[in-house]
Parts: structure tokens; sequence; C-alpha cells
């Protein structure tokens, strides 16, 4: 970095949601992904005028990364949602971080009060295979170019062939092996010229259904002010280099 010609500090937001309730249960699916066009225009969703990808004389290094929300944060649903939720730091299309919401919450000085409650054990296991299954569904697809979803999802395999078990078997060793190497809280992520930045939310098991509890007790013409929101922010360093 010697020979960089400019710094610039940045925190870019993007909203997973912002506006009326009924809206928000309507349009939102298990998986989303943020930093792209979607809410461009609308300043109080984002701050970018475009989508994060970086230029040709650009280096880009994440070092935080947060969350913050209009949601009752002391309630419980809020909590529920917060734990089956998982958040991943995306490098054009590769995972390089990834960490549940409620930790992301945790991080924000906005959300003082929140404090991040974790399950029991039990619930606490549930919910990370939830989302190993989930990965080792999307590593199959990578990898062997096509869909295989009924063999990753839920815990019965009685009807599996010992085939089958065996190739669930292997993706899940390696959705967890990709998982431990991932699940950093500090980013510190390395973004090169040229390469676009984006965040992909997933809301797991229970974590819909809480979601939209919560969403139940906002009234139904919020104002944008009071109206339901969902932001994550990253946070760095722009270099200008030769």
């Amino acid at each position: 970095m010697h020979n960089d010609l400019n710094r610039r500090h940045f925190d870019y937001y993007d909203a997973l949601f912002a506006e009326a309730p009924e809206r928000v249960a309507e349009m939102l699916s298990p998986t989303e992904r943020l930093f792209g066009n979607r809410n461009i225009g609308y300043t109080d969703r984002t701050n970018r005028s475009m989508a994060m990808t970086t230029g040709e004389s650009v280096t880009r290094i994440i070092t935080n990364w947060y969350a913050r929300t209009t949601l009752p944060i002391a309630a419980p649903e809020v909590q529920e949602f917060a734990n089956w939720t998982y958040v991943d730091l995306i490098v054009g299309e590769h995972p390089m971080r990834t960490i549940s919401l409620a930790s992301l919450l945790a991080h924000s000085d906005s959300n003082h009060d929140y404090r991040h409650l974790e399950d029991d054990p039990q619930t606490q296991q549930r919910r990370h295979r939830s989302y190993i299954e989930h990965a080792a569904a999307c590593i199959y697809e990578e990898i062997e170019g096509g869909s295989k979803a009924a063999l990753f999802y839920g815990s019965d395999t009685r009807g599996l062939t010992e085939d089958e078990r065996e190739l669930r078997q292997k993706y899940m060793r390696l959705a967890e092996a990709a998982h431990k190497v991932i699940s950093h809280e500090a980013p510190r992520v390395y973004v090169p010229p040229r390469q676009s930045v984006s965040v992909s939310v997933g809301i797991y098991g229970a974590g819909m259904d809480a979601l939209k509890s919560v969403l139940r007790g906002f009234p139904r013409k919020a104002s944008p002010s009071r109206a339901p929101g969902l932001w994550i922010h990253l946070q760095g360093i722009e270099v200008d280099v030769l």
C-alpha cells in the first residue's frame, strides 16, 4: 500500500427492510442480498448511489460491520429472529465472513440497550444445524450443478439410500469446515479492484415467524420514521493505488 494516493474512510449501509409492516411481510424472502441496486435512490434505506463495486484503481478494506434496527430490541421475538438469522459478507460470489444477526446488533452503539441473550444449548444446536443444512445444499448445487434440497433438509435420513447418506455426510462436513473458516466477528476483508461486495441475509427456522410476530405490533400505516427497519453497515477504508 506504499503507492497509495488517497485514503477515504467509509460507512455504507443498506436496508433489509424499511417500510410499512404489511409490505415487509409480503416482500421478504428467507434469503436476501444487500448492497446491490435494489435500494438505490431511497435515501432512508441506503447512502450509496450505485452498487458496491470497487473501481479499477481502488482497493477497499472492510474493517467492521454492524446492524441497527427500529424493531423493539428488548422483545423476545426480536431476539429469536436475530438468533435465527445469519449474515454473510460476500466478495464477488465468495462468502468471506459469516455471523449471526444477533452479534451484528450487539456491535452497534445505537443499540446500547440490546443484550445478546443466547438460546438454550438445544435451540442453539437446532439453529446451527439449520444453517449448515442450507450451506451444504448450496455447496452441493455449486459443485454438482444441480439441486437436491431433500437430501440435506431435516434430520430424518431413513428414506435415503446408503450412497445418499454418504453424499449428505460429505457435504455437511464441507459446510461445517467452511463455517469454521469464515465465522469471525471482525471481518478485515480486502476487496481488490473491480470486485463487488454484497451481504446475504438468511432467515432460518423460527426466524421468519418471529419477525412476522414483531411486525404485527407495528401500526399498519406507520410513518417512515416509525416504520420497522433493519440496516446493515459496512465500515472501512478505500485506497486509491497506482
